[in-house]
């Protein structure tokens, strides 16, 4: 559900997930809709640069936000179209955690384009975004809004 997205035709995709469903079946999708500015926005545009696909924008194109999304869902056949967005809280204990966890999902696709002689120091420069949301603790708070959408043959 999570994957439409980085389809090449994600349009495509939602037509051939109509067809394979039969009547009464229903089509769950998790999307990103645009984030607020703030840190976690400029690290997105920061890594958009290393992404090699057009598709690297979830929240641009026919699956930008939840209206989007669902005019989108209608045109290929889908109907009761239904989406929820909400706020998903993740706490890291500190930058390292982040880092670390940055590189177990979609992410990982910029991170391994940077060359590696450059790394470290793009490593630094995220760091220093993220310096803004640095708890007391040194922990550092992400909050990411998801949208949740289910549509019905």
């Amino acid at each position: 559900s999570l994957v439409v997205f980085f389809l090449p035709d994600p349009v495509a995709a939602l037509r051939r997930y109509r067809a394979l469903l039969r009547a009464g079946g229903r089509l769950g999708l998790t999307t990103f809709p645009p984030q607020p500015e703030g840190t976690w926005a400029a690290i997105g545009r920061r890594l958009e640069s290393y992404l090699p696909m057009s598709a690297s924008r979830p929240d641009q194109g026919p699956l930008a936000g939840p209206e989007q999304l669902a005019a989108t869902l209608r045109q290929v056949g889908f109907a009761d179209v239904t989406t929820a967005t909400e706020a998903s809280d993740t706490i890291f204990r500190d930058r390292e955690q982040w880092w670390s966890w940055a590189w177990s999902h979609g992410q990982r696709a910029a991170f391994e384009r940077v060359p590696p002689g450059e790394l470290d120091a793009f490593k630094a420069e995220l760091f220093g975004m993220l310096a803004p949301d640095l708890r007391d603790d040194g922990s550092v708070a992400l909050r990411q809004y998801v949208t949740y959408t289910v549509a019905s043959v």
